[in-house]
């Protein structure tokens, strides 16, 4: 294992107002190390397994000497934000070398360089400015077999989290353990009661858990999705996290009578606790208009108090790659707002015994995760699955 680390004495400054092309095309502050991608060997067989996108769906893998040279290829999977980390080497004989930043998740990046053929790893230029002896570090970690060295880089992102999270056992974990129903877009009761008998989605409910036991199938646990809250869409999310009357005529209750996953999509900045926590806030038009995040861990303790009390077992955050480049960019543009944001999400959910899942993440989420110990799992495809491309992303997801 190698760790490289970067730091600014005299911190930064203004970064995000420098032209777009100060940095070149990696959009990356300044890179260290720099990896020469001419110097890596064309010949054998090496070949590469990176990630990216939403979901970290991107998943691609092939020989090196396919994208070797290509600038287009190289940036598209290198793109300094979205695409690009973990990096993963091997040759025909499993050795492995995984490569990805080791902290400042949000606001770090591997990016392509077609002026020096270089892959640039460091912080983005997204950021307004860093303090006085700032620093971020990068980790390369070699081992036998790809899956192997990929839980041995885990590893070491738990250890260097600094919050002593365990991996979680799937018995350990009620959601994980048992089967569940799930609401989200897809699913044949989303948004819609769909029979005649059922006026509203609460008798619905209720019918799919007698329905359910019926036929004897062991669901231990149903998910509200983004259809029965009051909001203003999910971008730029809910305005509160009560009930549609005529979507659930007995309101925040226990009226299901059995344990619940609960959901939030993004957070309108006209939600109704905007004057009661602290909010970082933006109109974005182009990205989700006037939204907003929660950086106050007693937003979500005031929210997880009442969750708990109607039975919700597991917590579930979704449009995570909303909020970042390309998205709203409230959490790309500082370094603490995302992870502050994460950060109250997982003190709360301590507090209260709650799972955490994440959704729509990034694989910057993903490795910040490993700082939370009450994240347990994420979405690993969008809705509604049924795409042989999308099922087979799972099993290079599962490696993260």
């Amino acid at each position: 294992m190698i760790v490289f680390e970067q730091v600014f004495p005299n911190g930064w400054r203004n970064t995000a107002s420098l032209p777009p092309d100060s940095f070149g095309p990696s959009q990356i502050v300044m890179g260290f190390p720099s990896i020469d991608t001419t110097a890596i060997p064309q010949e054998g067989d090496l070949g590469y397994v990176v990630w990216g996108d939403c979901f970290a769906a991107f998943t691609d893998h092939a020989r090196w000497k396919v994208i070797q040279g290509n600038d287009d290829a190289l940036q598209q999977r290198f793109n300094g934000h979205t695409h690009g980390q973990p990096w993963l080497l091997h040759d025909q004989d499993g050795r492995s070398v995984v490569w990805s930043n080791l902290d400042n998740f949000f606001v770090s990046g591997f990016a392509y360089d077609t002026r020096t053929s270089s892959i640039q790893v460091g912080l983005r230029n997204t950021l307004q400015s860093l303090p006085k002896y700032f620093r971020h570090r990068s980790v390369l970690v070699g081992g036998y077999g790809i899956s192997s060295t990929m839980m041995q880089w885990g590893d070491v992102l738990l250890e260097y989290g600094g919050s002593n999270k365990k991996r979680t056992h799937v018995y350990d974990d009620f959601v994980l353990a048992h089967v569940g129903y799930f609401t989200d877009n897809g699913a044949y009761h989303y948004m819609a009661a769909h029979e005649p008998e059922y006026a509203n989605m609460e008798e619905a409910l209720m019918g799919v858990k007698d329905g359910l036991k019926e036929q004897k199938v062991p669901i231990r646990y149903i998910q509200w999705d983004d259809w029965w809250m009051e909001s203003d869409g999910d971008m730029p999310g809910m305005t509160s996290w009560q009930p549609q009357t005529d979507v659930f005529p007995s309101g925040f209750s226990n009226w299901l009578d059995m344990p619940l996953a609960l959901y939030a999509p993004g957070y309108s900045g006209r939600n109704v606790w905007m004057n009661q926590y602290d909010w970082k806030v933006t109109n974005n038009t182009a990205h989700g208009g006037f939204t907003a995040i929660p950086t106050d861990v007693e937003f979500y303790k005031d929210l997880f108090r009442n969750g708990t009390s109607i039975g919700m077992t597991l917590f579930e955050q979704d449009f995570l790659c909303s909020y970042g480049i390309g998205g709203s960019g409230l959490t790309s543009e500082d370094i603490d707002a995302g992870r502050e944001w994460l950060r109250a999400i997982n003190d709360a959910a301590l507090a209260y015994n709650v799972s955490v899942q994440l959704c729509m993440s990034n694989t910057y989420h993903l490795m910040f995760s490993t700082t939370l110990p009450s994240v347990t799992n994420a979405r690993a495809t969008g809705d509604n699955t049924r795409s042989y491309n999308s099922i087979y992303s799972m099993g290079q997801n599962g490696l993260l």
